[in-house]
C-alpha cells in the first residue's frame, strides 16, 4: 500500500497527526494549526488531500481553495450540518460531521483518498 500523505489542517493538529498515523497503516500526516502554515506547505510541498476543520484561529480553512495553486481533494470535518452545507458550497470535496477522533479522521481519509492514489501509481 502506498502512503498518502495528508495535509491536516486543525488547531489540535500536533496532538492529532500521531495518533491518526497510529491508527491508519500507510498514512502520512503533516500537522498545521494556523491557515498561514497550511499555505505555506500547499505551495512548498505535494498532498494527497487535506483534512481540514471548518475554521482555524486564523480564519475559515476554506480560503485554501482560493490559493493560486493546486489544492488536492479538500476534507472538511464540521460540528454540525450548517457549517457542513458552508463548506459544501465553498467547495469541499467533502465535508463531514463527526467528532474530532483520530481514529475516526484517519478512516475516512482512506476511505475517501485511497483510489485517488491507487489511480496514480504507476
Amino acid at each position: 500500500m502506498p502512503t498518502l500523505r495528508l495535509l491536516l489542517a486543525h488547531p489540535d493538529a500536533d496532538a492529532l497527526a500521531p495518533a491518526m498515523e497510529a491508527a491508519a497503516a500507510g498514512l502520512a500526516v503533516t500537522p498545521c494549526d494556523t491557515l498561514v502554515a497550511a499555505r505555506a506547505h500547499l505551495v512548498g510541498t505535494g498532498f494527497d488531500g487535506v483534512l481540514a476543520a471548518d475554521t482555524l484561529s486564523d480564519g475559515p480553512t476554506a480560503s485554501l481553495l482560493e490559493l493560486d495553486v493546486h489544492v488536492p481533494p479538500f476534507l472538511v470535518r464540521v460540528d454540525d450540518a450548517t457549517a457542513q452545507a458552508e463548506a459544501e458550497r465553498a467547495g469541499a470535496a467533502l465535508a463531514f460531521v463527526a467528532a474530532p477522533d483520530p481514529r475516526v479522521l484517519a478512516a475516512i481519509a482512506l476511505w475517501r483518498l485511497e483510489p485517488t492514489v491507487e489511480a496514480s501509481d504507476p
